[in-house]
């Protein structure tokens, strides 16, 4: 893969279709199970029923998720809502949305940022979701 300075929307074009290429290789062969599908220092997590798996990184056992003088049961209770969270939750919002669409419905969001109608994350108050 080509990696040129200055290029970044290039490289990341360039860097998509080598991990395209390289999964697309794969099909049709046995499943290895000793390839990561996660990079250790990502924080994100998946279950793959498929394959009888949960993937959660190495990432996670750091703050804020994790804290090594905390007690067991607080850091055990963290790490399970995130494996109880992918075991019920496979499909997720479209990663477009996945954030974005969540913070404008929180009042102290605008608040903070100032957001004012036109702006691209506004969402007028009558129209955020409240809960209690």
């Amino acid at each position: 893969m080509e990696i040129v300075a200055g290029d970044a929307l290039g490289n990341q074009h360039r860097a998509k279709r080598f991990e395209w290429e390289r999964q697309a290789a794969m099909s049709g062969t046995k499943v290895d199970r000793s390839l990561w599908m996660m990079s250790p220092i990502e924080v994100n997590a998946y279950y793959d029923p498929s394959l009888n798996e949960i993937n959660l990184p190495a990432a996670f056992l750091q703050a804020p998720y994790f804290d090594q003088n905390a007690d067991d049961a607080s850091n055990y209770g963290r790490l399970g809502a995130f494996i109880a969270h992918e075991l019920t939750s496979d499909p997720h919002s479209p990663h477009k949305v996945r954030s974005n669409a969540t913070v404008m419905h929180v009042d102290n969001f605008h608040t903070a940022f100032a957001t004012k109608e036109g702006d691209k994350l506004y969402l007028k108050p009558e129209h955020r979701f409240h809960l209690w």
